[in-house]
């Protein structure tokens, strides 16, 4: 095997180590909640089809087992109190391109928890007009990784 083939195949095996996972989402109808989330595994995203459409993001909206949310293109967006206490896989949440978002106190309740702490990986917000984030929204929350406003 010559120097040059032998330089390709290291390339090969070096892209087959690199560890790349694309989620494919496919539409769950939800018919409870009547909306249109797009939900595969543990992902989940909504994006609004009408730029004056609301979401509010509560418990009983997504399956008990999410643990990335991604909301996109909406008027308005509420994510209310306890959301975490309730969905204990929640690792990211993402918010894009929305026009006013209200993040209500206390998204992690610390009282009915023996004191501890909800670890998030991941908070993030782009591009939005009108942010309200109320007073001790993320009280007893802990985001290790990437916190963007």
């Amino acid at each position: 095997m010559g120097t040059k083939s032998m330089k390709n195949v290291q390339f090969l095996v070096l892209l087959a180590l690199i560890d790349v996972r694309s989620v494919h989402l496919v539409q769950l109808d939800l018919k409870d909640t009547k909306t249109d989330w797009q939900v595969q595994g543990t992902a989940s995203r909504y994006i609004c089809t009408d730029s004056s459409e609301s979401v509010v993001l509560k418990p009983t909206v997504l399956p008990q087992h999410i643990a990335y949310i991604q909301i996109e293109n909406c008027g308005k967006v509420e994510v209310k109190s306890r959301l975490l206490n309730h969905m204990s896989n929640i690792k990211n949440i993402t918010i894009r391109s929305v026009d006013k978002v209200i993040i209500n106190a206390d998204l992690f309740d610390a009282k009915g928890s023996e004191g501890s702490s909800y670890a998030l990986d991941a908070v993030e917000f782009h591009n939005i007009r009108d942010l309200q984030v109320r007073r001790y929204a993320f009280r007893g929350t802990e985001v290790r990784t990437r916190f963007y406003l």
